[in-house]
Order: structure tokens, then C-alpha cells, then sequence
């Protein structure tokens, strides 16, 4: 041994991080696991944030049977920096840390090229991963990319496959997209020092200096060494003066005699310690933190007792984040959880962005090229709003505009097509991916002149040659039942005048400046902010009318009873309003109105603007069965607006040629509403419990809503239970619940909530697929009606639906089947689908002074005549 070649040790001189690897290396060599712990504890109280030191302290613990603590200090190493292979290894090979934890850290391994046994039984991500990296290393990133967007929609555990893809983004050099990427993928994963680090970088590429500071002094003191920073950015590292030069501290104990014998330094001569190059992970340069750095947590301090030293729990808490961070990942996973159902996936790992849709040719023809720049000017400042809330991005997006789709990469489509205006949001989404990004909700500006709804085929045997619909608008493939993003729209009258769409704008530009300020310290504490309503309910008195009530429901008398089950999430049941005996013109004489949340279960007409009650048969008061409950002049009596509107009458959204003075639900919006769901055609729903189609969705949407959802995401989430609960009750989705996910549309703004505190707190979801739809055909067959239906049988359906729709005696009546054997056959669980499946379709044309109303009811029987379902339309 070349006495040249060996470092001396002086113990009354700190000693050098190169010097201590060596002694750590060399003490693990030769089994003194005593000092190489005893030396990493002592090293570690000066600089906690060293991992490879971390690193030999959780191989000794291994060694010596600290199971339960090597595996805390291994995981809050790998929590840091994943791409930690040496830790990887171990965790992949203890047997004592559980199969769960081995299998991540192989699939680990094998995602960092490494080669792992038996790699059939790792997860799909992990596979993925590795052939997008060797792709990535090959130039061949388009190749790359295409298979990491596959690893991350399956959602991995492991953070890996979106390193990958921060690391391949960061090689185009596009800072708004790694800022994007790289803030979305810290939320889920804010321990991760790979997405901090690309974070503070663009943040301070982007001008936020002081966001880029207070990351990099974490990283900082969360990786003493800079051995994730060197990986990524190698000895040009832009930020290594905020490490220091030279990590030093003293060893306070003695080296074992092996150990000394093995360094030299009994056949050194005294002088002065020969300093190797500082080294890190993979043998890679480092530097260190200032110890003094203020969050740096403490791991112990040095003592003179070994048990008084060995504080696995405070060695733990060194390497694991700050309470803050851990807050942060802690609230993320319970919002996961609670949303997590067996149809519904979390987003697919990219950032959402806002897209405005609209076409130049639309709002030029209908409101002239003046009237069109000053919509799009407004539509520019709502996305420059939207873009400064937290994690989210927004873009216009004009379809029909060369210029505007060149600079998405994507080719124009015809203005007035909808299916090809649906092909080139698809084709918009593709290419977000590219840069990280993802379509996450979409607000269409302009009524069906502008951005045409879709006619999609009715699935009921009913008076609507077809279905108006937004929904395709929100699916990459053909399967719209279920929307993969959040839509609502802001439509227009039939007029040239533009004042309701720019109104609509402003108020939401208004609203999300509001929610891109600070919440006060007292909203974001529920007992305060509880008691600072109640407070100010006292204080109001009897103002608080005028100031408008919390909700508002008004029911036809005829299904009273499932109203007040669909209005018993948002108020009093006993406080509906119902009609008869209430009508147009005495509404605001009950003193229940203005109010913020507003549910109307009346009837609609498709040629009149008014909606109407229904008399109960029951009901022995003279009177017309279809009395007026509503009508557009009724809200200009209103103090103010609603906030929110859910109506379940027949064409309560359909807006097609029609001004503010022709539907209800313009009028709403003109007068200040910002919101309004509805139904574009027929609607069906329930008289009594259990509820079905309109019923069942508005019931869910409410507690959605009240559970602190945004309006898109409550209905998104309403739709999907609908389809979970059809199936699990009959094992397919007839006619009418079709028809119910498909025309009931939002108009307003997706991404409002009733409290910004909740604002702030909730997570939009972005479908990764679409639940299962069983559905069956409603196509009528008269031919059978003889052989399959017994007159018995008939004469009991009219009588059942006389209680609810008198004067059905001579209706017309239609029939359709389901067999086990027939080509409509539904495959379910639920064995009573496979039993024939008979619909009863009964329609009326009831004619009053003013208009004809078209009544329908359908009843399901099974294989015995039983009635299984009831539905009337509304």
C-alpha cells in the first residue's frame, strides 16, 4: 500500500464528506457496524439531508435486524429521490419488508433500466417506462412520449414514469410547459426533489424569483450533497453556489483498527489530510448545504451515550419533508380516496388546461366582426384569469381560425360541424400531450348558431326526432353517455345582440378574480367561517330575504313526493313550492325567493317559454290541470338572481331559436344566474321513491354539489352514479336513462362552487375511461303486442298511469322487448335482465287554450306483467 495514496486522519481537524464515505465503506466492509453507525449519526447531525449517508445508517440498520427502522429511513430516502438505485436494491431484496414494498422496488429497478427477476410480474408502467427511456436515450422522443402518456393514464404508484417525462420536456427547453409539468406532478408527489428542482428552475426562468428561492432552499437542505441536482444538471449546475464548497465535521470517536489498518494511516506520517473529490450518488460530484439553512431539521444531536445518539424516529423525521409538505401529499391521497369508485379513475397525470372554445365564423355572422372582437377580447381575459388560479392553465380555442390552430399544431375544421369541431378538440388534446398538458374542462362560448349542439339518435320512443347535445364535445372517442372532461356552455340569444354572452363572460372573469386572491386566515377555518354566517344571520334579520335565501324548490303537484326527496340535500322539503294551487305571478308573494340555489320540477313545452305545474288527481279544487308555474316576466320581478338553477322540466334548456324572452333558462342567465342545468328535450323521471332518470340525477348532483364539487365535476359525478346504480338495479340503461345523460347540459361556468374555501380544496378529474354502459333499444314492435301482452295486463297499465296522467283511456300505445335470446340481449350481472323485458310507451296530446301538451308515461314489465318501473315525462 503506497503510503502516497492514503488520506491521514487528524482528530482534532473536522473531517472531510470524501474522507467519510471512505471510513463508512470501509467500516461496512469489515462488519464494525457499530462505528459506521455511530459515524453516520454524528455526520447526520450536522448535515441531515445527506441521503448517501442515510443510505449506509439503513444498511446497517438492515444488518443489525432494525427491520422497521432501516425500511422508515429507506422509504424517506426513495421518497426524495426515486431514481436512488443502490436504495432501490434493498428494498427490492429484504424479504422482511412485505411483497407490496418489494414489487415497487423492482418494478423501480426494471423503470431505471435495471434488470430484476422474474419481470413478468411487474406492472405494466414499469416496462413501459424502461422502453420510453431506452427510447428517450435513441433521440426517438415522439416514441418516448407516446409510451410514458401510457405508463402514467395507469396511474403509477411510483413517481418515475413522470420524471421521465419532466426530464424529456425539459429537453425542448419550453419553460411554461416543465413549469406546468412540473407543478402538477409536485402536488401529487411534493417530496420529490426531481420536480422541485425543474419547478424552481422555470419558476425562476419565469420572473417568480422569490417561488424559486424558497424551493431551492429546501432542496437544499433535503439534499445536503446535491446528488439529485447533479443528476440532473451535472457540473453545470446553475445553482451550486447555494451549496457550500466543503462539507466538514468532526468524527468524535475512535475508528476501529480494521478500518484505520485498511485506510493506511498507521503507515502514514503526519501532516496535512489529503482531500479526495467530493462524491455522491454514482460517484458523481456533490456539494453541501449551509447547516444554518432556517427549516433544516435537526437529526440528533451528538452524545455521548450510543442509546442517547440512536434516535431512529428523529433520523426518520431528517429525511422524510417538513409537517407542512406532508400535509399537503396527506390531504391529496384523502381527496383521492374519497373520490376513488370502481368506474372512475384519477386524472391521467398531465396539466389541465381551460380550453374556450368558440368559432370566428359564428360570432362574426351572428354579431358582426366588431361585436366578435370585443366577445374575444373578453374571452382572452377570462383565460389569462383562469391561468393565475392554482394548477391550471387556459387557452381559446378557435376551431375554424387557421392561425389560431397553427399555433396548437392542429389542422381548422368547418365551423359549423360539430362532429369535426369534436375531432379537433381530440386533435388539441393529442397535442397538449406533447407538452404535459390535457384538456380539463371546456366552456363553449355561443349557442348552437355558433358552436352547433350534437343530434344525437333519442333513445326513447317519444315525440324528439332527436337529442341536442354538448356531450361529445367532452369525449375523445364515440362513447358520449359519460363526458372524460368537465363542459358547460355560455349561449347567446337568437338575436344580434350580444349582451348576454359578454354579460356571462365578465361575471365569470369577475368570479375567478375573486378566487385567485388569498382566502381571509378565518374562511379557511370551518368553525369560524360557521360561525361568521351565523353571526351574520343575526345581524341581518329579516334583511336576510332580500339578500337571498340558501335554496328554493318548486314542484308539480302530481310528483310532490320524489321532489322533496331530490330537494332534501339543499332545504326544507316542507317548503316547496307547489303547483296548483301556486302559480305564475305569486311567487315572490311567499317570500322564498330571491335565492342562491333554485330546483324547479315543473313541466315544459317545446313552443312555449313558460313552465307549468300538474294537478294531483287526488285533488278535488276546481282549477286547470296544467295551471302557469313560471314564466320569463316572473324573474324580472326578482331583487336578485338565482345562483343556480336545476330544472327537470321538458325542454328546460332548449335554446335553440329562441331570445331571452322565449326560455327560461336565457332569462335566467340574463338576469345573473351563473348557472343552469337542464334538459335540451324530454325529460323523464319518477313519482314516487325510488327514484329514476331526472330525479335520481338531480338528487346526486346536490349532494355533489354540497360536498364542495364544482358544478361540472357534481354533474360529471351524477351521470356516472346514475350508471352505476341502472346497473346495479336492472343490469342495462334503458331509454330513458340514455336520454337523461345525454340531454341534460350545463350552461355556465364548469369550474364553479358554492364556497371558494371548497374552491380551493377540490380536485377536477379527468376520466381515463368511461364507465360501462349496458344499454338496450327502445325500438318499438307492435307486431308482437298480441302474442306477448294479455289485456289484463294492459287494462292495469292504464289504470296505474290514470292516478297520474288522467284521460289515458284511448292513448296511443307502443311496445318494444328485450329477450334472453334476441339480438337485444343484455349482458349483466343481474340475471332478471336476461327475462323478457316488455315497454309500455303510452302518449297523449292534451290540448289547452293556449298549447298542446304531449304527455308520455313508460312502464317496464317483467317476464310475469309485474311493473318493475314507472316513468312520466315532465
Amino acid at each position: 500500500m503506497e503510503p502516497s495514496a492514503k488520506p491521514q486522519i487528524d482528530f482534532n481537524r473536522p473531517i472531510t464528506r470524501p474522507i467519510l464515505l471512505l471510513l463508512l465503506r470501509s467500516g461496512f466492509k469489515w462488519k464494525e457496524y457499530r462505528f459506521v453507525r455511530q459515524a453516520a449519526i454524528t455526520w447526520l447531525a450536522s448535515f441531515p439531508g445527506d441521503l448517501m449517508v442515510g443510505f449506509y445508517l439503513a444498511q446497517v440498520m438492515v444488518q443489525e435486524s432494525r427491520v422497521d427502522q432501516a425500511l422508515s429511513v429507506l422509504e424517506g430516502l426513495v421518497d426524495r429521490d426515486p431514481e436512488f438505485y443502490a436504495v432501490q436494491e434493498v428494498l427490492s431484496s429484504q424479504k422482511a419488508f412485505g411483497a407490496e414494498k418489494i414489487l415497487l422496488a423492482k418494478a423501480s429497478l426494471a423503470a431505471l433500466g435495471g434488470a430484476v427477476s422474474d419481470e413478468t410480474a411487474l406492472p405494466e408502467w414499469s416496462r413501459l417506462t424502461r422502453q420510453a427511456r431506452s427510447l428517450f436515450q435513441h433521440k426517438e422522443v415522439a416514441e418516448a412520449e407516446k409510451l410514458l402518456h401510457q405508463a402514467l393514464s395507469l396511474n403509477p404508484a411510483s413517481p418515475l414514469p413522470a420524471i421521465l417525462h419532466l426530464q424529456i420536456t425539459s429537453a425542448g427547453n419550453d419553460v411554461l410547459a416543465i413549469q406546468n409539468l412540473a407543478n402538477l406532478y409536485h402536488t401529487r408527489w411534493p417530496n420529490c426533489l426531481q420536480f422541485s428542482l425543474y419547478l424552481a428552475d422555470a419558476r425562476l426562468r419565469l420572473g417568480d424569483e422569490a417561488g424559486s428561492v424558497a424551493l431551492l432552499h429546501q432542496c437544499v437542505a433535503f439534499d445536503a450533497a446535491a446528488q439529485v441536482a447533479f443528476r440532473i444538471w451535472g457540473g453545470e449546475n446553475p445553482y451550486k453556489p447555494l451549496w457550500p464548497e466543503k462539507m466538514e465535521s468532526f468524527l468524535n470517536q475512535a475508528v476501529p483498527a480494521t478500518v484505520a489498518r485498511e485506510m493506511g494511516w498507521n503507515q502514514l506520517p503526519e501532516g496535512e489530510i489529503q482531500d479526495y473529490p467530493e462524491s455522491g450518488a454514482n460517484g458523481r460530484s456533490s456539494a453541501a448545504p449551509d447547516a444554518a439553512e432556517p427549516g433544516t431539521p435537526e437529526i440528533v444531536q451528538a452524545a455521548t451515550s450510543e442509546e442517547k445518539a440512536f434516535d431512529p424516529a428523529a433520523i426518520a423525521a431528517a429525511i422524510f419533508p417538513p409537517e407542512t409538505l406532508r400535509a399537503i401529499q396527506d390531504e391529496f391521497e384523502r381527496i383521492a380516496r374519497r373520490l376513488h369508485q370502481p368506474d372512475v379513475a384519477r386524472s391521467d397525470g398531465r396539466f389541465p388546461i381551460y380550453v374556450i372554445l368558440s368559432t370566428r365564423t359564428g360570432l362574426e355572422k351572428q354579431y358582426g366582426p366588431q361585436t366578435a372582437g370585443c366577445i374575444d377580447e373578453e374571452m382572452q381575459k377570462l383565460a389569462e384569469v383562469i391561468r393565475r388560479r392554482p394548477n391550471w392553465g387556459a387557452a381559446v380555442f378557435y376551431p375554424d381560425d387557421p392561425a389560431c390552430m397553427a399555433s396548437f399544431g392542429v389542422k381548422p375544421a368547418s365551423a359549423n360541424d360539430p362532429w369535426k369541431l369534436k375531432l379537433a378538440l381530440a386533435d388539441l388534446d393529442t397535442a397538449l400531450a406533447k407538452k404535459g398538458e390535457m384538456i380539463g374542462a371546456l366552456l363553449i362560448v355561443g349557442g348552437p348558431s355558433i358552436v352547433p349542439f350534437h343530434h344525437l339518435p333519442n333513445p326513447t320512443d317519444d315525440s324528439d326526432a332527436d337529442v341536442p347535445s354538448d356531450n361529445p364535445y367532452g369525449t375523445i372517442d364515440e362513447n358520449y353517455f359519460i363526458t372524460e372532461w368537465l363542459v358547460g356552455r355560455l349561449p347567446g340569444d337568437n338575436g344580434e345582440d350580444a349582451g348576454l354572452i359578454l354579460g356571462s363572460l365578465r361575471k365569470m372573469i369577475a368570479y375567478h378574480t375573486k378566487h385567485t386572491r388569498p382566502v381571509p386566515w378565518w374562511r379557511r377555518n370551518q368553525f369560524l367561517r360557521h360561525s361568521v354566517k351565523i353571526a351574520r344571520r343575526i345581524l341581518a334579520g329579516s334583511k336576510a330575504i332580500q339578500k337571498g335565501r340558501p335554496s328554493f324548490g318548486y314542484t308539480a303537484s302530481v310528483w310532490k313526493q320524489a321532489s322533496q326527496v331530490v330537494f332534501k340535500p339543499i332545504g326544507d322539503t316542507q317548503a316547496m313550492l307547489v303547483c296548483p294551487p301556486s302559480r305564475t305571478g305569486r311567487v315572490l308573494e311567499y317570500g322564498l325567493l330571491p335565492a342562491q340555489l333554485t330546483y324547479f320540477n315543473l313541466h315544459g313545452l317545446v313552443d312555449a317559454p313558460e313552465w307549468y305545474g300538474q294537478k294531483d288527481t287526488s285533488d278535488p279544487q276546481d282549477g286547470p290541470d296544467y295551471p302557469i308555474a313560471l314564466t320569463p316576466a316572473d324573474l324580472d320581478a326578482f331583487k336578485q338572481a338565482p345562483r343556480l338553477v336545476f330544472t327537470e322540466a321538458c325542454y328546460g334548456a332548449n335554446i335553440i331559436g329562441k331570445t331571452e324572452d322565449q326560455s327560461l333558462a336565457l332569462k335566467f342567465l340574463a338576469s345573473g344566474t351563473l348557472a343552469v342545468i337542464g334538459s335540451t328535450c324530454i325529460s323523464y323521471g319518477s313519482v314516487t321513491a325510488p327514484l329514476i332518470a331526472a330525479d335520481f340525477l338531480g338528487s346526486v348532483f346536490w349532494k355533489q354539489l354540497r360536498s364542495g364539487q364544482t358544478i361540472g365535476e357534481a354533474l360529471q359525478q351524477a351521470k356516472i352514479t346514475l350508471v352505476q346504480e341502472m346497473n346495479q338495479r336492472q343490469g342495462y340503461l334503458d331509454g330513458e336513462d340514455q336520454k337523461t345523460l345525454i340531454a341534460f347540459v350545463l350552461y355556465g361556468d364548469p369550474l364553479m362552487t358554492l364556497d371558494e374555501v371548497a374552491a380551493k380544496q377540490k380536485t377536477v378529474l379527468r376520466l381515463k375511461g368511461h364507465p360501462q354502459v349496458k344499454t338496450v333499444s327502445d325500438v318499438k314492435d307492435d307486431s308482437r303486442k298480441a302474442e306477448e301482452i294479455s289485456p289484463e295486463v294492459v287494462a292495469q297499465v292504464k289504470r296505474i298511469v290514470n292516478q297520474y296522467l288522467p284521460g289515458l283511456q284511448d292513448a296511443e300505445v307502443h311496445y318494444s322487448f328485450t329477450d334472453q335470446d334476441g339480438p337485444q340481449r343484455v349482458e349483466a350481472k343481474n340475471q332478471n335482465a336476461f327475462h323478457t323485458r316488455t315497454l309500455v310507451t303510452m302518449s297523449k296530446e292534451i290540448r289547452t287554450a293556449r298549447h298542446v301538451h304531449k304527455q308520455f308515461a313508460r312502464m317496464t314489465l317483467d317476464r310475469s306483467g309485474q311493473i318493475v318501473k314507472l316513468s312520466l315525462s315532465r
